[in-house]
């Protein structure tokens, strides 16, 4: 009565997106008569299939405790990526074009330990070791190669775009009722008050080490580590949330202020490949790049920094509730 067992067996079809499909015939014609790189839609993509499997348990330890465990392993097939095809009427060089063309993998444990509230205190622990490989990360990864008459396409395993090995969290609740509180002011301060802390991390993502640029908008076109060989550091981010909730008449009004990564750590979502760092793609380090004036590198620098490379920084919200 204390213990369950998870097994888990499941087949998946996602439809692919509609853009990757279909392309009026007026912008085919001008995909076919336009140099400018590019992958051509297809209406013959077939539904990615996803095959996943899970087995784990749960058991609960005394009355206050419970903890679980499981395994799961997922594969992907007929995946969306970019092909190249040779030639066509018209097309003596070929062209690129979507196809169900790669496959992943992604195998893990996910572990987690919770307390129920114990004198004021709930305690909740996650922790997720995940592995996600393949031959392709999306139908955008490999649209240089398929551009590239003389590309090769990988047929060899390596760390998706999204893998990321440790991930987890502990959240800690403290927090008073409205009777286990001291007599008088004190104790009106205190009554129904709560503090919320959430520590999360997680290890970095992979990526692939490049030369510098030879122009500004080049992120580096010769791979000097093996695919996604490289990861970055890791994230920890520390969330706070202090709430007090008081009655009125028949409603109740909850009032809050939640800060969001509370000691403003940089957390880091991407890199660029020549320099290993968020707001920095190498540009000026280069012969070209080091003779600009003053003036362009400051807002180079400006330019080059995509919000998308970071998480948020530290926020301060305040906010009330009111049930009824």
């Amino acid at each position: 009565d204390k213990t369950v067992f998870i097994a888990n067996y499941g087949r998946f079809i996602q439809l692919p997106q509609l853009l990757l499909m279909y392309i009026p015939r007026e912008y085919l014609k001008k995909f076919f008569s336009n140099s400018v790189q590019n992958v051509v839609e297809n209406s013959g993509l077939e539904p990615e299939k996803l095959t996943s499997y899970e087995v784990g348990f749960k058991q609960q330890v005394g009355d206050i405790v419970n903890f679980g465990v499981t395994a799961f392993y997922k594969e992907t097939r007929d995946q969306i990526g970019t092909a190249r095809i040779v030639k066509g009427p018209g097309v003596p060089n070929g062209y690129a074009i979507y196809e169900n063309t790669d496959f992943s993998l992604a195998r893990g444990l996910e572990m987690y330990l919770s307390m129920r509230r114990y004198q004021r205190a709930a305690i909740d622990i996650a922790y997720t070791l995940s592995y996600s490989s393949g031959v392709g990360s999306d139908p955008f990864s490999k649209f240089s190669l398929a551009n590239n008459p003389d590309g090769v396409f990988p047929k060899f395993l390596f760390p998706t775009d999204f893998d990321q090995r440790h991930t987890g969290s502990i959240n800690v609740d403290y927090r008073f009722g409205s009777e286990d509180v001291p007599k008088g002011f004190a104790g009106a301060i205190l009554s129904n008050l709560g503090l919320n802390l959430q520590f999360s991390f997680n290890s970095g993502r992979p990526y692939t080490v490049r030369n510098l640029p030879k122009n500004a908008f080049d992120n580096g076109d010769v791979a000097l580590s093996s695919k996604n060989g490289v990861y970055t550091d890791w994230n920890t981010r520390l969330d706070l949330k202090l709430d007090k909730t008081v009655d009125i008449w028949k409603t109740s009004l909850n009032v809050y202020v939640y800060v969001l990564n509370l000691f403003d750590t940089e957390l880091v979502n991407s890199v660029y490949g020549a320099t290993g760092v968020p707001g920095d793609n190498g540009y000026l380090n280069t012969p070209t790049g080091s003779q600009t004036n003053e003036n362009y590198q400051s807002n180079w620098r400006d330019r080059i920094r995509s919000i998308t490379n970071w998480g948020p920084p530290r926020q301060i919200r305040f906010g009330a509730k009111l049930s009824f």
